[in-house]
């Protein structure tokens, strides 16, 4: 089982890196998928220039941080250790802060507001507003709203040829 969400995890990490919008699902193994994403995608962050990357580079990367904080939010709602949730909020803050360096502190708050609720896949959930002014600010797009930054990190434009 643990290999399978391994695989999916992957598979799951390259559709989001190529644009695609991958929810999170009740039934995943949220504790492989973060370890997989902390395995493949943070390192890649950590070695990415901070704060400096082109807006076309860092797109896929903030895609993919939302949907670890989309697995930790639900393993914290299954009941996962706490120390472990903690370690995990921990390291995408720290990712974050690496892709967002020279521009406004992001919380811990703010990555994973109180009012989410839990349970359910992480793709139907809104972003706090704090998580929509940092991606918004991530993308170097002015006074982001719902209708800008947000909707251009979580679901990209469809290349010409998609139907």
């Amino acid at each position: 089982m643990e290999i399978e969400a391994t695989r999916q995890q992957i598979i799951e990490l390259q559709s989001i890196i190529s644009g695609e919008d991958i929810p999170v699902s009740p039934r995943d193994n949220d504790i492989v998928h973060i370890q997989t994403i902390m395995d493949k995608l943070f390192p890649l962050i950590a070695s990415a220039p901070a704060g400096s990357m082109p807006p076309e580079m860092l797109k896929p990367l903030q895609s993919a941080v939302q949907h670890f904080i989309g697995h930790v939010q639900n393993a914290e709602a299954k009941g996962a250790d706490k120390k472990q949730i903690a370690e995990y909020k921990k390291a995408v803050s720290e990712a974050i802060t690496h892709l967002t360096a020279g521009q406004a502190p992001i919380s811990e708050g703010d990555l994973f507001p109180a009012a989410a609720g839990g349970g359910g896949g992480g793709g139907g959930r809104r972003p706090s507003t704090a998580q929509a002014t940092a991606m918004g600010e991530a993308v170097g797009t002015q006074n982001p709203s719902q209708n800008n930054a947000v909707n251009k990190v979580a679901a990209p434009p469809k290349p010409a040829t998609a139907g």
